[in-house]
């Protein structure tokens, strides 16, 4: 998804992927209390503290799935590849991990390829109609009447903000976050920087509210994954997530009020 913001949005990629960290690292703090706090109510018991050893051999088995996303997203923030060669880079990495772990076979790869296929058609076609919507968005100067209507009901970059965050939580819940972030980043840019908004920031936001939608009913995918592996009902694994909500909306608003969170790393790493 910060890939896509980033070529839509004309924005460093490096920037968004290093700016995500922080609102990263405070969406599993949050994460992690509300864990502790439901354990009593729940009865979960904590195990017994791994060994030394048992802690080496399972960094060993992991050490290679590991690396892959430091590999991809330091080469892409160092500027060793672009974030088009990291995709090329992660294939061969992906197929190099498949040998090593013994788990790819032939009929394994011929699947996967096919899979793939099918993939890139869908994400080219959303790419080719959404290149044909902002034409016609410009075309019709939709951009500037939002942006005319915006600035004449809207006060403050807050209110605006306000008013983005539950569009966009409610689109998370019916459109998936690749053709959300196709369609809908080109008609907010000029309004972000109308407003004065960072776009780094803004992307942090964008993408952080699509990815709530991914495990939000009724369209949340993530949540069809989750009844393939676990082969609960839809209904069940709804219910469950309820309070998972609570510090995902936490973290949120702390990312709104708190740029500093998306913008202060990126600047500090790699300068404005």
């Amino acid at each position: 998804p910060m890939v896509i913001y980033g070529a839509m949005a004309g924005e460093s990629i490096a920037k968004l992927l290093i700016a995500g960290f922080f609102p990263g690292i405070l969406m599993g703090l949050m994460m992690m209390a509300l864990l502790v706090a439901m354990a009593p109510f729940y009865g979960w018991q904590a195990k017994r503290r791994a060994s030394v050893t048992q802690i080496f051999a399972t960094a060993k088995r992991g050490f290679l799935p590991l690396m892959a996303p430091l590999i991809l997203i330091g080469g892409i923030v160092t500027g060793v590849f672009t974030p088009t060669e990291a995709a090329a880079i992660a294939v061969c990495y992906a197929l190099f991990m498949g040998m090593v772990y013994h788990t790819l076979t032939w009929r394994k790869l011929l699947r996967v390829l096919k899979d793939s296929m099918l993939d890139t058609s869908i994400i080219l076609f959303i790419v080719g109609a959404s290149s044909m919507y902002s034409w016609v968005i410009a075309r019709y100067q939709v951009t500037d009447a939002i942006v005319e209507w915006m600035g004449s009901t809207v006060s403050s970059p807050l209110v605006f903000m306000l008013y983005v965050n539950i569009f966009l939580l409610i689109v998370g819940c019916f459109i998936d976050a690749t053709p959300a972030l196709f369609v809908l980043t080109p008609v907010f840019m000029p309004i972000v920087k109308q407003f004065g908004i960072d776009p780094i920031h803004f992307g942090v936001i964008m993408v952080f509210n699509l990815m709530i939608g991914l495990v939000t009913p009724p369209v949340g995918t993530v949540l069809y994954t989750l009844m393939r592996v676990t082969g609960l009902s839809l209904e069940r694994i709804s219910i469950a997530m309820i309070p998972w909500y609570v510090p995902l909306a936490v973290t949120l608003v702390i990312i709104v009020l708190f740029p500093g969170l998306s913008t202060w790393l990126p600047i500090a790493i790699l300068g404005r």
